[in-house]
């Protein structure tokens, strides 16, 4: 299926060929794949990519810009494990990958589809342990700082291999029934974390230019006004 389709294109072509409630399903499925590799791409934009990057947001807005970087961090970790989330829980039935086998007739079909979540579910064990005792629970232990079990430390490495180990659960499904692939990881956005840096970048180049002609006798008139609340 090619990416450049609407929602609602994609959708139907989900719905018709694999049914009207396994297609809806991979569709929500899909989204929210779709929506994880995009925060985590402006996760790297921001935060990952360079020093010069991080020098910009440190100069000009590091309070909010350190709001952004744990709360899209958090989000990311949560979104991993959910997506790992057991078909129901206490009853109650959930968005997860684990949803797609009770669709699955063919045996070898199901054996493969399994084997794919059994691989990815060996790299969320850290998500799943972030989002139980501190992004959707507050261990108090660990608050105290007197659990004798820490937070498993997180780099990107371990990232980067749980999103590929979902991504390979949701290609199978691609192959298979839709002889295509998804390049889940490929997307280009307008007003993106790269044209935020290029503002932030801009004004202060401009604020530093408005210092020298200030130090410099050379203000404008326009140097000396308050900047306009929005």
């Amino acid at each position: 299926m090619a990416q450049e389709k609407s929602g609602e294109q994609a959708l139907a072509e989900f719905k018709q060929v694999l049914g009207k409630e396994f297609g809806q399903i991979f569709y929500l499925l899909h989204n929210e794949l779709v929506w994880l590799f995009v925060k985590w791409q402006q996760f790297q934009n921001l935060y990952e990519t360079s020093i010069e990057r991080i020098d910009i947001m440190n100069k000009t807005a590091p309070f909010v810009l350190r709001i952004i970087q744990i709360t899209l961090w958090e989000s990311i970790v949560l979104n991993i494990a959910r997506l790992l989330d057991p078909p129901a829980t206490s009853g109650k039935p959930n968005l997860s990958i684990k949803q797609l086998a009770q669709f699955i007739d063919d045996k070898s079909k199901l054996e493969k589809v399994n084997e794919l979540i059994a691989n990815a579910e060996t790299f969320v064990s850290f998500a799943r342990d972030w989002r139980n005792r501190q992004i959707a629970h507050r261990d108090l232990d660990l608050a105290l700082n007197t659990s004798i079990k820490s937070l498993p430390e997180v780099n990107k490495e371990d990232i980067d291999n749980s999103l590929k180990a979902i991504k390979d659960v949701f290609n199978y499904f691609h192959h298979t029934y839709f002889n295509t692939t998804f390049y889940y990881d490929m997307g280009s956005y307008t007003g993106d974390a790269g044209n935020l840096l290029h503002y932030l970048q801009a004004g202060w180049t401009s604020e530093q230019k408005k210092f020298e002609r200030m130090k410099n006798g050379n203000a404008t008139d326009e140097d000396y006004e308050s900047p306009r609340a929005f």
